[in-house]
């Protein structure tokens, strides 16, 4: 799969999703999926009110402009949602030892 920063092999069917950008956690949500660590909100406690009961047992892997990637190694992922405009640096500082990452712009129409 294309995105942002490269191509990626994606699982069929992910089940261990970390998310990096509040819309990546809307959007995992909405597929009925809970993911298995985030970043918490802007302005949540850690996450979004609307939110709040979706993600009650999720774990916070820092902020959306510092994610930890101590904390989301340890979830074993097979799939992280993420942003350029928010990891992009960080993404060709590492050797990620996940099988998959994907990339998407913020606010680009979801069908692209």
């Amino acid at each position: 799969m294309a995105h942002a920063l490269g191509n990626t092999a994606v699982p069929s069917q992910p089940l261990r999703v970390v998310v990096l950008t509040n819309e990546a956690t809307d959007m995992v949500l909405a597929l009925g999926l809970t993911p298995v660590g985030a970043v918490k909100s802007w302005s949540g406690e850690p996450y979004y009110a609307y939110l709040a009961d979706a993600m009650a047992e999720v774990p916070v892997v820092g902020d959306e402009m510092q994610p930890s990637l101590e904390q989301i190694v340890a979830l074993k992922p097979d799939l992280i949602l993420g942003s350029e405009v928010r990891q992009g640096q960080i993404y060709g500082q590492c050797e990620w030892p996940w099988p998959s990452w994907t990339r998407h712009f913020l606010h680009q129409p979801w069908q692209r």
